[in-house]
């Protein structure tokens, strides 16, 4: 029962977090075209916007991870939900 409360507690808000930062991800790649990524060498690192003309595997690879970031996400709050249901259904 621990384990469970813990879960709910800590890591729903972080995949929460997680995929509200994909999905905004997501539709800045699909409204505007544009992509912010990470780029780190082994002395430093730096952010860049990138577009589909700039480089277009890059971009394809960001939407594809956003993307299922995204389904993941989505897939852990429904199997939540479908958890909750199922222990809600059983005390009545």
């Amino acid at each position: 029962m621990l384990k469970t409360i813990a879960t709910l507690a800590v890591g729903l808000p972080l995949v929460a977090l997680t995929t509200a930062l994909a999905a905004s991800r997501l539709y800045q790649g699909l409204a505007i075209g544009l992509i912010s990524t990470r780029i780190s060498g082994l002395d430093t690192g730096y952010a860049r916007l990138i577009s589909f003309d700039s480089d277009p595997i890059q971009f394809t690879l960001a939407l594809i991870a956003a993307a299922l970031v995204v389904a993941f996400g989505l897939f852990v709050f429904a199997m939540a939900v479908a958890k909750g249901w199922r222990w809600f259904s059983r005390r009545q």
